[in-house]
């Protein structure tokens, strides 16, 4: 059966010339320093949910280890002449994270799962799959938890992308048999946390979005976004848009 991520179905709606790159043509995605820099966040976070490292260590671990994760300038490139290196923002909003660092455990969460893989079936006609970052549970509620080196999202952004929290609502479901009752975004470099209830209504609305890419993905039915072209894309060296 077919396998479909969050990510999979964006990148496709992102750029299609891409998609055909990575999933068809097998080229190897280009990484970005931005990317590797929510990485390195998500490792800390997930060593210290699954207590491999201690609340006091966080800092210490962020300071040590960040150069060899983050190798490179994080830089905004829009497109000819227009960029903007943000390394020195990054680094200092991630090391005032740490060091204001609460967990959601001493919010009065227990932590169900750090980085759950996941494969849940759609319709018996392609599956879900991709990895929740924390999911927490609370008074016999479940809760989905995000992971975002973001700011937070504007009304327009959060319609589009909380779609993946309700992909791992589907997970969710599969695994333990109900929904999650929240869905909560961590965005650790504006140490803002957004929680939503969940809606039944946007979980349909995320399902039907999710079957027609995948409708066009297999039918085939190239608009660009510069930002994303230019900086995001792993593809963007073996594209005459992004190159």
């Amino acid at each position: 059966m077919e396998k479909y991520s969050y990510s999979k179905l964006t990148l496709f709606e992102s750029c299609k010339y891409a998609y055909f790159l990575k999933y068809y043509m097998n080229v190897r995605e280009k990484g970005n320093s931005l990317s590797d820099y929510g990485r390195f966040v998500h490792s800390l976070l997930e060593n210290y949910y699954t207590k491999k490292i201690a609340k006091n260590e966080l800092v210490d671990m962020y300071m040590y280890e960040y150069k060899a994760y983050v190798k490179k300038p994080i830089i905004f490139n829009f497109g000819e002449n227009s960029h903007k290196d943000f390394s020195l923002k990054y680094y200092q909003k991630g090391l005032e994270y740490f060091k204001n660092f609460v967990g959601f455990d001493e919010m009065g969460y227990e932590i169900v799962s750090a980085e759950k893989k996941f494969t849940v079936s759609r319709n018996d006609d392609y599956c879900f799959e991709g990895i929740i970052d924390l999911i927490l549970k609370k008074n016999d509620d479940y809760i989905v938890v995000d992971h975002k080196s973001s700011n937070p999202y504007n009304a327009d952004d959060l319609e589009e992308k909380i779609k993946q929290l309700y992909i791992y609502s589907e997970a969710i479901k599969g695994i333990y048999g109900k929904y999650p009752k929240n869905l909560i975004y961590n965005f650790f470099n504006a140490q803002t946390i957004k929680k939503y209830e969940f809606d039944n209504d946007a979980l349909i609305d995320t399902m039907l979005w999710a079957d027609e890419i995948v409708h066009d993905i297999r039918t085939t039915k190239n608009e660009n976004n510069k930002f994303y072209c230019f900086t995001l894309c792993g593809y963007k060296d073996n594209c005459i848009i992004g190159s």
